[in-house]
């Protein structure tokens, strides 16, 4: 079986693309090409990580191998028995968080086991493009952008460095092996596989672009706030709609400046990337930059902040609740199973409702009555 390795860049259409491979997946089987679902990019990830569990191959071993490896090879060997014949994984952060040759010879060794032939696809766009999408999404987050954060970015390296990035993966995968493609001239991930393979595409569901751009009201308002996954989705969508971040011509042109030398090399020695794939539409630029607009303060930033603070903790702490009213209900109902999923529900929210001072009494008593429900699940299941 041959793999499709999409490792990135971020902001070019990723999300997309998986949106649309996770949702054709019956109808892929159907075509030979395994989109897996083994590999859960959100849920059941170590504290504190944001990456999927392809990362967790080197970064997080031991926590692959208990939470991920068994669902894999099953998942593997069922669809080898049903006749696929590609498989394809897409994971962005795969590009910079593997940030060195050994950490890629890990993977590699991994994907060796399984897959007879490995391709690796990298999309690439101009760096200023990149960080001025990359903005909304940081804001999004709780970062805090200004000229500081975007200065910050141009020494960013394990990002943005593309030539680095490219040679980390040809060292261990070989240059024929590693594929790049223009954002601004290629096909979209999805539809090069689909036409590599020869799939009519009007066999597929389509998908909504899923990439969330936020004018400069909202990462105005995240300045004020830095509180991460805030503006959700359906927020941002709902929220009056401002001028775009406008970083000027004068702050494009030295950012994309930093990556210049090691775009021209990568030209130099690839013949699928051309240097004016990563050079900017200029017209876009000339519209007067405002960081300095969103960076401002008001009179009540102190007093905003606090009250989305209490507003936060506030619903957390009802959440959690809810969630042990449940997990009591269940208990009566001898529902162990939800018992123990309503009780870990509250332990979440409680453990959310921890990080701001005003709730902590409330939150520890939570996840003390939480803990022992869950133990309680436990017990029965040993005692049966």
């Amino acid at each position: 079986m041959k793999l499709i390795l999409h490792i990135g860049t971020v902001k070019t259409g990723t999300t997309t693309a998986q949106a649309w491979f996770a949702q054709n997946r019956v109808a892929l089987k159907e075509h030979g090409i395994w989109y897996p679902s083994s590999f859960p990019s959100i849920d059941k990830r170590p504290v504190g990580t944001s990456h999927p569990f392809i990362v967790d191959v080197v970064l997080a071993p031991e926590h692959f191998r208990r939470n991920a490896l068994g669902a894999f090879r099953r998942e593997f060997e069922s669809m080898k028995a049903a006749g696929c014949k590609v498989c394809v994984m897409s994971f962005e952060d795969l590009e910079f968080r593997l940030s060195s040759s050994e950490m890629v010879a890990g993977l590699a060794g991994f994907l060796r086991d399984y897959f007879d032939a490995v391709e690796i696809v990298l999309y690439l766009r101009p760096q200023i493009d990149t960080v001025v999408s990359f903005a909304s999404t940081a804001s999004l987050l709780g970062v805090r952008i200004d000229r500081k954060w975007f200065f910050g970015q141009s020494r960013n390296h394990s990002i943005f460095n593309y030539n680095a990035a490219v040679d980390r993966w040809e060292s261990v995968f070989s240059s024929e092996n590693v594929r790049c493609f223009s954002y601004k001239r290629d096909l979209p991930f999805a539809d090069y596989v689909v036409k590599q393979f020869a799939v009519d595409g009007a066999l597929f569901k389509p998908v909504e672009n899923r990439n969330i751009s936020v004018g400069s009201n909202i990462i105005a308002l995240g300045n004020v706030l830095q509180m991460p996954l805030v503006f959700t989705e359906a927020v941002v969508q709902n929220l009056p709609r401002s001028e775009p971040l406008s970083v000027g011509a004068e702050m494009a042109r030295w950012f994309q400046s930093n990556f210049d030398e090691s775009n021209a090399e990568l030209v130099r020695r690839r013949d699928d990337i051309r240097m004016d794939d990563l050079e900017p539409d200029w017209r876009r630029y000339e519209r007067p930059e405002n960081l300095d607009a969103i960076a401002q303060e008001c009179v009540f930033s102190a007093e905003l902040k606090a009250l989305f603070q209490l507003l936060t903790g506030q619903m957390c702490i009802e959440r959690a609740r809810n969630a042990l009213m449940r997990a009591e209900i269940a208990k009566g109902h001898r529902q162990m199973d939800a018992v123990l999923a309503f009780a870990n529900l509250a332990l979440t929210e409680a453990r959310g409702a921890m990080q701001f001072e005003a709730f902590k009494g409330e939150a520890q008593r939570i996840q003390e009555v939480a803990t022992v429900l869950a133990a309680s699940r436990a017990s029965d299941v040993s005692s049966a």
